[in-house]
Formats: structure tokens, sequence, C-alpha cells
């Protein structure tokens, strides 16, 4: 049996189809010829790396642009192109502003229809696999120096601060942040309003922030703070500042201003820590602090 493509409606279709199909991944796709040079960069790259077509492609170091390391910020170097198409590997990219994202990263070689070599195409998906529920997609990033993460990403940083600060000696700090009477003002204003509540959080949160720092939602209208170089006094000093900020901001929904208040927990990285062992005992924080210390 021999399959046939049906090209009946293929004159009424757009030239560059193909570009499109490849644009709408959600996941970033670089193409590089045989002298490294890069020359296809998709829309969903920009996203993940922050560096544009025009500067991912005209750039005369690629390495600079497409970069991958491990947990301790070393470089991976890329496989030779006879290894190519076996690689697939958990790593980090390093974003345009210079923080680390978690992705998967998977290198195909590309082949001629003679089976000559052309080049690699480089995958990179980010590795969140959270719900939406868990996702933020109205955060405010202007003049924000923290990351905005998911909750899976958000797992995989408190695992990356632990390790930096076991073979480094860098002090991280963990924030749990609860925003008081989340329920009570989705029960009389919506959940867009207390959704809403949460992004306004955050953004709070990250202006706070240094560079290399990430925060996002947790479970249950919580939000996870991973602070880098902060040891307890620095993790104490941003807690009580987003408390200060908070306090004094005011939401309106509709005209109406709501009072927002926030409680927060925080620790730091014991020895022979565990990511799962440090959100539980940052939870054991949270618990312990009433809205009134908050205050």
């Amino acid at each position: 049996m021999t399959l046939h493509q049906d090209t009946s409606d293929l004159s009424n279709l757009p030239e560059n189809l193909h570009l499109a199909i490849l644009n709408a991944l959600p996941d970033g796709l670089c193409f590089s010829d045989l002298k490294g040079r890069i020359l296809f960069w998709s829309q969903a790259a920009e996203q993940i790396s922050g560096f544009t077509t025009a500067e991912a492609m005209s750039s005369r170091k690629p390495e600079q642009v497409l970069s991958y390391s491990d947990s301790d910020g070393h470089p991976i170097a890329a496989p030779s192109f006879e290894l190519a198409q076996t690689m697939q590997q958990n790593c980090f990219i390093r974003h345009k502003n210079g923080f680390h994202l978690p992705v998967q990263v998977r290198r195909i070689p590309l082949l001629s229809p003679i089976g000559a070599p052309l080049g690699v195409l480089d995958i990179f998906t980010s590795r969140a696999k959270a719900s939406s529920h868990h996702e933020l997609h109205d955060v405010d990033t202007t003049h924000a120096s923290g990351t905005v993460l998911s909750a899976n990403e958000l797992v995989d940083m408190v695992a990356h601060a632990i390790h930096r600060q076991e073979k480094t000696a860098a002090p991280a700090g963990f924030l749990l942040v609860k925003i008081d009477n989340l329920a009570e003002q989705s029960r009389r204003y919506g959940p867009a309003a207390a959704q809403r509540l949460i992004s306004l959080v955050v953004e709070t949160a990250l202006r706070c922030m240094h560079r290399d720092s990430w925060c996002g939602q947790w479970n249950d209208g919580l939000i996870l703070m991973v602070l880098t170089g902060h040891g307890e006094a620095e993790t104490q000093k941003l807690a009580d500042r987003l408390r200060s900020l908070i306090k004094s901001s005011q939401f309106r929904w509709w005209g109406e201003v709501i009072d927002v208040q926030v409680t927060v927990g925080t620790t730091l990285v014991h020895k022979n820590d565990a990511p799962d062992h440090l959100i539980r005992r940052l939870e054991r924080a949270l618990a312990s602090q009433s809205p009134a210390t908050a205050r």
C-alpha cells in the first residue's frame, strides 16, 4: 500500500507555512551549519533565551547565544556530530540577562537527501510541567531583578541552590509567602481577583530580589522564593521588606481597594539537605507564623 500526500488544497496555503509551524512549537529550535553559524532561531528560542532572532543569527560567537551548563555552572561541550543523534540531557541554558534556566536539550543531525551532513538542530525544552494553575501569565516584570518560574522549575532551582552551597559554600535563602485571607478574597471578589493578588505579590517580590534569584506560584496560592547569595540576615531583611511593601500597596479591583497583607516563612540550607526536606521545613516555618507576626 502506498501513501500519498493530498496536495489538492496546497495552492491556497501561504508560502511560509513551514516557518509558521516551526514557530508555533513551544520548544526552542536552533539550526547551526557545519561552521557553527546559527541559520534558524525560532520564536520559542527567543522567549526562552531572551536573544532575538536578529541577535542570534548575526552573532559572531554563537556559543555565547546558545550555551549549556551543569548544575555547578560548568559549561557542557557540544557532542561530536557522530554522537549528536543520541544526545539528550537535562541541563541549564544561559539567558541573555545572565541567569540560568533548567531545560532538556536534544541535538539532532540534519542530512541532505543523499546523506551529506548539513548541520545540527538543537531543541531545548523548558522542564516546567506544572499545570496552568501554578503558572503566572500576567506578571509585570518591568524593573524586575528576579525571574518567574513554574512550580516544577522552582523545585529544580531549590536543588540547584542546595548543591551549589554544598560545593562552593555560596549561601542561599528561601521564603514561602502566604497571602492572608486569600480564600476569603476569592469568595468575595472571584478567583480572577485572587489570581491577580498572587501576581501582585510576585511582582513586588521580583523587585526586591537580586539577579539569579527566582520565585513563582507554589501550591494553594503560596509563593516560593529562592534567593542566591542570601545568608540568614539578608533573607530575614528581604522578608521584612516584602511584608512592608505589600502592606503599603493598594490593590484595586473594580473600583474597590482590597487590603493585602502576607505571612512569610524563611529557612536556609541545612547540612545534608534535600529539596523535599527543605520545602517541608519552609512550610513548618510558615505555619509557625501568625498573620499578626507578619504585620
